[in-house]
């Protein structure tokens, strides 16, 4: 009897096996120096230690996002013995190169956008978020918002943004999830460092429980119909 024939069978996949190791990609989007870049980096000293690849940014000669930048982290949820591995990602906020942004946002599983929080800058987060709107809209992909800069001097109002940008009053998603988080991606301050730990957690969070039914429903449908013996 050959080896193969004496081994014994390997047992069919379970669901909890399908989600062992979990592989999603955010992406950071957003006007022109909005500070998309800035807080690439900012995650990167935040979770330092989950870091599991040097990271590269590609940019013009005057320090602007020419294509995109891109590193991975790997994070342990031990109660659900599952590992996360993340590609943070951003894109070009130039009107000029909307075809990559287009290309890089493909598999997003989750988006932050973040928009700049100067009066002049209205306009431009307006039209950057509409294309954003139009290229998830099928998709349903999970978004949320960085309004940067907060320490501008013609910073507006957060009222004053989500009635510019119609989003909800009470800045509550229909979760009742938090809609718009206040960032000063620049400042090394701890309580600015803790907001956007808190911003990409909550996506995070948000995108691994939406991935984790939907692999459910994968398998699921796949016994039901016999794909799975």
């Amino acid at each position: 009897m050959s080896n193969s024939m004496s081994q014994p069978p390997t047992p069919a996949p379970t669901s909890e096996a399908l989600v062992r190791l979990l592989q999603i990609k955010l992406l950071f989007w957003g006007p022109g120096e909005a500070g998309k870049t800035t807080t690439y980096y900012r995650l990167q000293e935040i979770f330092q230690r989950f870091q599991v690849s040097e990271g590269f940014s590609i940019a013009t000669t005057d320090e602007r996002t020419l294509w995109n930048d891109s590193v991975h982290f790997r994070f342990p949820m031990i109660p659900s013995k599952l590992d996360v591995v993340v590609n943070v990602a951003t894109t070009t906020g130039q009107e000029r190169f909307l075809s990559t942004r287009e290309y890089i946002l493909q598999n997003a599983d989750g988006v932050v956008f973040v928009g700049d929080s100067s009066w002049g800058k209205i306009e431009e987060n307006l039209r950057s978020f509409e294309e954003l709107l139009h290229f998830t809209k099928r998709s349903a992909t999970p978004i949320v918002i960085q309004l940067n800069k907060r320490d501008l001097p013609d910073a507006i109002a957060l009222t004053d943004f989500l009635n510019e940008m119609d989003l909800p009053d009470n800045n509550q998603g229909t979760a009742g999830t938090q809609v718009v988080y206040e960032t000063i991606a620049s400042s090394l301050l701890p309580k600015e460092k803790h907001t956007i730990q808190r911003l990409f957690i909550g996506l995070l969070e948000t995108v691994v429980r939406r991935n984790m039914v939907n692999t459910r429903r994968k398998f699921q449908t796949k016994q039901n119909t016999g794909g799975v013996k």
